[in-house]
C-alpha cells in the first residue's frame, strides 16, 4: 500500500470513520508515535513482515557488508537506542535482538 493510502487510513481511523487499520506493525507505530496516546497498537501480527536493504543481485560482498554493519547497529546499542527514540512512547513491542539474517546469495 502506498504511504498516502495509510495517512488516509489513520485520518479516518482518527476522524471515526475506521474502527482500525491493518498493517505492518512498525508503519502503524509511527503513526502513533506522530500523536501519542491517541491510538493504541494491539501488537498482535497477522503475518511476520520482514524488512530488507536493495543489493544489485549477485554483489555478495555488500550483502556481506551490510549484514555486519546491521549486526553492529545491534551490539553497540544502536538499533536499541534508534528504536526507542522513534518508536518508544507507542505501544509496539520492540524487538531486543538481531533477527536472524537471510543471508547473502
Amino acid at each position: 500500500m502506498h504511504a498516502a493510502n495509510y495517512s488516509d487510513c489513520v485520518r479516518k481511523l482518527a476522524a471515526d470513520q475506521l474502527d482500525a487499520v491493518s498493517t505492518e506493525s512498525l508503519i502503524l507505530a509511527g503513526f502513533a508515535e506522530q500523536d501519542p496516546g491517541r491510538f493504541r497498537l494491539l501488537n498482535d501480527p497477522i503475518t511476520d513482515e520482514k524488512w530488507s536493504v536493495g543489493i544489485k543481485k549477485g554483489d555478495t560482498e555488500t550483502c556481506e557488508a551490510v549484514n555486519r554493519a546491521i549486526a553492529g547497529m545491534w551490539r553497540d546499542g544502536t538499533t536499541a537506542r534508534l528504536l526507542r527514540k522513534w518508536f518508544g512512547r507507542t505501544d509496539l513491542v520492540l524487538p531486543s535482538a538481531l533477527p536472524r539474517p537471510e543471508g547473502c546469495p
